[in-house]
């Protein structure tokens, strides 16, 4: 759910952990790549870990307007285990035209308010304050709403990265020499995906229900689903068998600033033996380096 007010954006989710544990990962900046759903943040500098108000740390970030560029965060809300923000001011630039930005506190805050809910749940709201901000930067964002959707994004991530599901799961990458958006555009869509993933999906066509897609598999036919958000790189995808049975696959898109990196979560199913899970995982890295060498040599 979301409340919107004129310059202020707010997005909740219940997550089921306790505060304690949401709050140990939004207190380490070096965790928080793994859960942004804006696709912009990179890779936090050092590994300092947020203690009080005043505290500051450093983020590599990329984005279609600025490019590359680092930002200092200020700490400047700590209750632990309850709340926690911070305003980022732009500290380093890779673009000339951009110089100017380097230090102005514009006032615009990212804070996180965590309320138990039950034994070991906790309602997480997520709010970004513009109001202190100049005009430019308001309209910019339009008042806040523009984070609306990559917020629900983080707090979905947020939830998977403190409630990991059952069994062992592997994080899987590749750099690929192409436009992020290029490389976004061509996984969010089915019909692309027998060209790479050419051990574990044989063929694709469109199913009889509204956005799933009937696979060919190596274990026969399958039903496949693509969850793809062009803002945040998200293409998450849903596997379903014949008992009805779903399984989420996490999987991003982001820019890096000199190509694009795909990620790519595999989570061990339920009474699947090493070995197999293995040779799962042994069949992605062969497909991964085939997406390469399809987008690059076209």
């Amino acid at each position: 759910m979301s409340a919107i007010d004129a310059e202020s954006v707010s997005v909740s989710r219940r997550i089921g952990a306790p505060p304690a544990a949401v709050f140990a990962v939004l207190a380490d900046p070096a965790r928080h790549p793994g859960i942004d759903g804006s696709g912009m943040l990179v890779q936090a500098e050092g590994h300092p870990v947020i203690s009080r108000v005043g505290d500051t740390f450093t983020m590599h970030m990329h984005s279609a307007n600025l490019g590359d560029y680092e930002t200092t965060n200020h700490v400047v809300e700590y209750v632990p285990d309850q709340r926690i923000g911070w305003e980022p001011v732009v500290s380093e630039v890779s673009r000339a035209e951009d110089q100017a930005r380097i230090g102005v506190r514009t006032h615009h805050r990212w804070t996180y308010e965590l309320t138990p809910d039950g034994p070991d749940g906790t309602l997480v709201t997520e709010t970004y304050d513009c109001t202190r901000s100049p005009d430019r930067l308001r309209k910019s964002v339009r008042g806040g709403h523009l984070w609306v959707a990559p917020m629900r994004v983080t707090l979905e991530n947020l939830e998977r990265e403190v409630t990991p599901p059952p069994g062992r799961s592997v994080a899987k990458s590749v750099t690929i020499d192409r436009p992020a958006r290029e490389v976004h555009e061509f996984l969010a869509d089915a019909a692309n995906w027998p060209r790479w993933c050419v051990i574990n999906i044989l063929s694709a066509k469109p199913g009889s229900e509204p956005g799933w897609w009937t696979i060919e598999t190596p274990d026969g036919p399958a039903d496949f689903r693509i969850h793809a958000d062009a803002g945040t790189g998200v293409v998450d995808h849903d596997f379903r068998d014949e008992t009805g049975a779903v399984a989420r696959v996490p999987a991003r898109v982001t820019g890096n600033g000199r190509g694009a990196d795909f990620l790519i979560t595999i989570t061990q199913p339920d009474g699947l033996p090493d070995d197999d899970f293995d040779k799962l995982l042994g069949s992605l890295d062969t497909e991964l380096a085939t997406l390469k060498r399809v987008l690059e040599e076209g």
